[in-house]
């Protein structure tokens, strides 16, 4: 029997979590947070093939960001190889990296060097991470799905994505490149200046209902940000 997914244009499910930082905590403690929030809530069960960050300065007199920038406040880093069947497009024109694996001690180190870039001579400014984003990712599918690719039913028609198995399971490397797709779960970070946002948007049916679901991949992330703090969005 053919196992069909849908892959929709808007999210199928929606989950926003919240972090406060503790009071005048440092932008360099709120940035690792972002950081390693977001690659304990991906886990063993997606594994980021590209991350964007966008860097900006804190003003310590107006509370948010400021209007002055670093010199280079894009910045893109990709796992290689990276699979040729994969889209990795930025938002930002973006200083571009790689890495072997987008571990959260890679990325801390990476985003360290960002960081170290000056806001000017104002001591009111603060290099500030405001934006983390998995721009394509590697998942693991349900263990209902099997198969050497995954039919897709989209606003392209139905398509064919191929799966990778590892260790038993049936893994998919998103977006497929040729097609205006998401990925099958899309996370980012938000620095909302005292607290932060993290948005997880399901795209694809497999991955649907797993929010609920008790020891679902996405349940057990959670839980795991739960134990640091994070709490479900208010609005």
């Amino acid at each position: 029997m053919t196992q069909t997914a849908r892959a929709e244009e808007r999210p199928l499910e929606r989950l926003r979590l919240e972090w406060e930082a503790p009071e005048e905590a440092d932008e360099r403690v709120i940035a690792g947070e972002s950081v390693s929030a977001l690659l304990a809530f991906a886990g063993t069960w997606l594994e980021p093939l590209a991350i964007e960050a966008r860097i900006g300065c804190y003003d310590s007199e107006i509370l948010t960001e400021g209007k002055a920038r670093p010199e280079n406040p894009f910045h893109l880093l990709v796992a290689e190889p990276r699979p040729a069947e994969v889209r990795i497009k930025p938002i930002y024109q973006s200083v571009e990296s790689h890495a072997p694996v987008l571990s959260s001690r890679e990325v801390q180190s990476r985003l360290e060097r960002a960081l170290s870039q000056s806001c000017g001579d104002d001591e009111r400014y603060q290099t500030s991470l405001r934006e983390l984003d998995v721009r394509a990712s590697r998942t693991r599918l349900p263990a209902a799905w099997t198969g050497e690719s995954l039919t897709v039913e989209c606003y392209a028609g139905t398509i064919a994505v191929p799966l990778e198995r590892r260790n038993g399971s049936a893994w998919l490397a998103a977006p497929p490149a040729g097609f205006g797709l998401q990925q099958p779960v899309e996370l980012s970070v938000e620095n909302r200046d005292g607290y932060l946002r993290l948005a997880i948007d399901i795209y694809w049916s497999p991955w649907a209902g797993e929010i609920d679901r008790p020891n679902t991949p996405i349940a057990k992330a959670i839980a795991r940000l739960a134990a640091r703090g994070w709490q479900p969005a208010s609005t």
